[in-house]
């Protein structure tokens, strides 16, 4: 495991808002139609680089071209999948 991030249980649309606050426009796609998650979305600094972390339990979490469209920002994302 690459890194710890404590994850705790949360309303589906708590994770989103939180996951589009540190990364930008990504949608969290629970699968069905839970309305909780077990999960978390961390922010570290390493060597003047932001990392975000996340956690979740989640079928899916996507990026589409409309919310490539609807972020300002330029950003780089480096995704590692563990599990």
């Amino acid at each position: 495991m690459l890194t710890q991030v404590p994850s705790a249980k949360l309303p589906i649309e708590q994770f989103r808002s939180d996951l589009q606050r540190v990364c930008g426009q990504f949608d969290a796609r629970p699968g069905d139609s839970r309305a909780t998650t077990r999960g978390a979305v961390q922010i570290e600094g390493r060597a003047g680089l932001e990392m975000a972390h996340v956690a979740t339990d989640v079928q899916q979490i996507v990026r589409t071209q409309q919310n490539i469209r609807r972020d300002g920002g330029e950003n780089y994302f480096l995704i590692i999948q563990e599990e």
